[in-house]
C-alpha cells in the first residue's frame, strides 16, 4: 500500500478523509504535485490517499461468470472481487483508521479508480455502500461479457451515496472492429443510475470531447473527482478580478450568414459531439413544412449550400423554399480528417493501408452515426423547425457519399432523397456493394419511392468515374420501381471544384415546386 498523507499531517492533530485507489495508486502519482497546490489554494480539503495493490494485478477486477453457478449468473470479478472489496471495507480500512488520523466515517470515504480498476469501486457503490459513500469511477471499463447485464439486474443505488463518473468520447475509437465507442457504455450507465433515481446532486458526469484512454486523459479526470466529491468542504480564495482597460481599439465585426444558427448536439449513442449549423429561409414555410437537405462534412460545404438556397429561393419563380442543415465539428478546418474517417466508414481490415504505405486512423463508426442522425439529430430539427418528413434528403461528398450510400442501401430510411457525391466506393475493397443484394430486395418487393444521385465531375480520377457510373447502370434495371435514380456527369470539374456545379443541380431536383 502506498500512503501519500498531506501537508498539513506532521504539524497539525486534524483528521481527514480517506481516499482508496486501486492498482497501486497510480492515479495519485500522476498528479500528486497538482493535488499539493490544490491543497495549498484551498480549492480542495486535504486527505489522505491510499493506493492499494490489487492482487495479481488487475484480476480481481475482471468480471467473469462464476463456473460453480449453473445459470450462468454473472458474479462480478468472481470470488476474488468480492473477497477485495471486503477485505478493503473489513481490514485495510480499519487498520488505515487505528493507526492513521482518518475520518472514519463510511460517508467521507472514498474510493476511486480508473479502466479496470474501476471496477471495484463500482462493485463497492453495490456491495458496501456504507463503507465508502464517495464512488469515482474514470473511463470505467464496461466493455466485459455480461456487466452490464449484472449491474442493469441490481437494485437502484443507495440513496446516500455520491458518485462522479466520467469517460473520453474518443475512447475505442481507435480500436479495430470496436461496434461502439467505450463512452457510449458509460453513457448507458448514466442513463440507468438517472432513471433510477440518483438526483443531480448525488451523479456528477463529465464526458471530454477529445479524450482517449490513455493515462495523460485519466489522470486529468482524478483531480476533477476529488474537486467534486470533497470541493464543497474547502475554503476556496476568490481568484482576482483584473480591470478592463479601454484600449480605444473598437472591435471588428464579423461576417455572419443572416437567418442561421449553430448548436452543439451530442450523439446518445457513442458521446461524441458534433456542430449543427442550421439555414432556415426568408420565406415562409408552407403549410406542410420546409423540406430539409442534410449535408455531411457541413464545416465546409453549409456555406455554399446556405447561401446558394438564399438566392435560390429568393425570387417567388426560384426553387422552393428550404432548410439546411449541416453536420460537422467543433473545428474551423474545413474538413475534420479523423472525425469524418471514423463516422463515414464502416471497420477496416488492420491489414488494410493506404496508397502512402501508412495505417488508416480510426474506422467503423458509420453504424453509430446513422443513429445519431436519425436518433438525435432528426428528432431535434423537427422539433426546432417546420419541417416536411416526406421530403428530406442527406447530401454527402467523396468518404460523405459512401455514407449517402451506405445509409441507403441499409434499412429503411427517413431519408426519401440520397445524394452521392463523387461517391469512394472503392473503399474498403468495394465492401458497400455487398450491401446492395438487400436493397435490390427492398427494391424489387415494392419498396416506398427513394430518389438516388449519384453525381461526379469530368476531370476526377478516371477509377472514380467508372465506379459511379457501374453502380448507376447496375440500378437502373429498378428505375422507376421505387427508386428515382439521376446520374451527372459534370464537364470540367474536379474532386472539389465539382461541389458548386453540383449544389444547383441539385437544388433543381430536390427543391422544387
Amino acid at each position: 500500500m502506498n500512503i501519500y498523507l498531506p501537508p498539513s499531517y506532521s504539524t497539525s492533530t486534524k483528521r481527514y478523509p480517506v481516499v482508496y485507489v486501486p492498482g497501486g495508486g497510480d492515479l495519485i502519482k500522476h498528479c500528486v504535485n497538482h493535488l499539493y497546490r490544490l491543497y495549498l489554494e484551498g480549492w480542495l480539503p486535504e486527505l489522505i490517499l491510499a493506493g492499494v495493490e490489487t492482487y495479481g494485478g488487475q484480476t480481481e477486477s475482471i468480471p467473469r461468470a462464476d463456473e460453480s453457478d449453473a445459470g450462468g449468473v454473472l458474479v462480478p470479478g468472481g470470488e476474488e472481487a468480492r473477497a477485495f472489496i471486503d477485505e478493503l471495507a473489513d481490514r485495510i480500512k480499519p487498520y488505515l483508521d487505528d493507526h492513521y488520523r482518518t475520518i472514519q466515517d463510511g460517508k467521507r470515504t472514498a474510493i476511486v479508480g480508473s479502466s479496470a480498476d474501476a471496477l471495484p469501486p463500482l462493485f463497492a457503490a453495490y456491495f458496501r455502500p456504507a463503507a465508502f459513500g464517495n464512488i469515482g469511477l474514470l473511463s470505467p471499463a464496461l466493455g466485459y461479457d455480461r456487466l452490464m447485464e449484472f449491474i442493469c439486474a441490481q437494485p437502484a443505488l443507495s440513496g446516500h451515496l455520491r458518485v462522479f463518473l466520467s469517460a473520453g468520447a474518443q475512447e475505442g475509437l481507435q480500436e479495430r472492429q470496436a461496434s461502439r465507442s467505450k463512452a457510449g457504455l458509460t453513457l448507458e450507465l448514466r442513463r440507468l443510475w438517472q432513471s433510477q433515481g440518483l438526483a443531480g446532486d448525488q451523479l456528477a458526469f463529465e464526458l471530454e470531447e477529445e479524450g482517449t484512454h490513455d493515462t495523460m486523459f485519466i489522470a486529468g479526470q482524478f483531480p476533477k473527482a476529488l474537486l467534486w466529491l470533497y470541493g464543497g468542504e474547502a475554503e476556496r480564495p476568490l481568484k482576482p478580478v483584473r480591470d478592463m482597460k479601454d484600449t480605444g481599439v473598437t472591435a471588428s465585426m464579423r461576417y455572419e450568414l443572416p437567418r442561421t444558427e449553430t448548436f452543439r448536439l451530442r450523439a446518445e449513442c457513442s458521446g461524441l459531439a458534433y456542430c449543427i449549423f442550421v439555414s432556415q429561409p426568408l420565406r415562409p414555410a408552407p403549410a406542410e413544412g420546409y423540406p430539409v437537405l442534410y449535408a455531411l462534412d457541413g464545416n465546409a460545404y453549409f456555406g455554399s449550400l446556405a447561401e446558394a438556397m438564399g438566392m435560390q429561393a429568393w425570387h417567388p419563380e426560384g426553387i422552393a423554399p428550404g432548410l439546411i442543415v449541416g453536420i460537422g465539428y467543433d473545428s474551423e478546418e474545413p474538413f475534420v480528417y479523423g472525425r469524418r474517417m471514423y463516422d463515414f466508414t464502416t471497420d477496416t481490415p488492420e491489414s488494410e493501408i493506404r496508397s502512402d504505405g501508412m495505417a488508416w486512423p480510426p474506422t467503423g463508426g458509420a453504424d453509430s452515426f446513422l443513429e445519431f442522425l436519425e436518433q438525435d439529430l432528426l428528432p431535434q430539427i423537427q422539433s426546432r423547425y417546420p419541417v416536411d418528413r416526406s421530403r428530406q434528403s442527406l447530401f454527402g461528398h467523396s468518404l460523405g457519399g459512401l455514407f449517402s450510400l451506405y445509409a441507403l442501401f441499409g434499412r429503411p430510411s427517413p431519408f426519401r432523397s440520397f445524394i452521392a457525391g463523387s461517391p469512394s466506393i472503392w473503399w474498403n475493397n468495394y465492401a458497400l456493394l455487398h450491401r446492395l443484394p438487400e436493397f435490390e430486395e427492398r427494391l424489387a418487393q415494392g419498396a416506398d419511392l427513394t430518389e438516388l444521385i449519384i453525381a461526379v465531375g469530368s476531370e476526377e480520377d478516371p477509377s472514380m468515374i467508372e465506379d459511379a457510373l457501374l453502380l448507376y447502370q447496375r440500378l437502373q434495371p429498378y428505375s422507376g420501381q421505387g427508386l428515382a435514380l439521376s446520374y451527372m456527369l459534370i464537364e470540367g470539374e474536379d474532386h472539389l471544384s465539382v461541389i458548386h456545379p453540383m449544389i444547383s443541380r441539385i437544388f433543381r431536383r430536390i427543391f422544387h415546386n
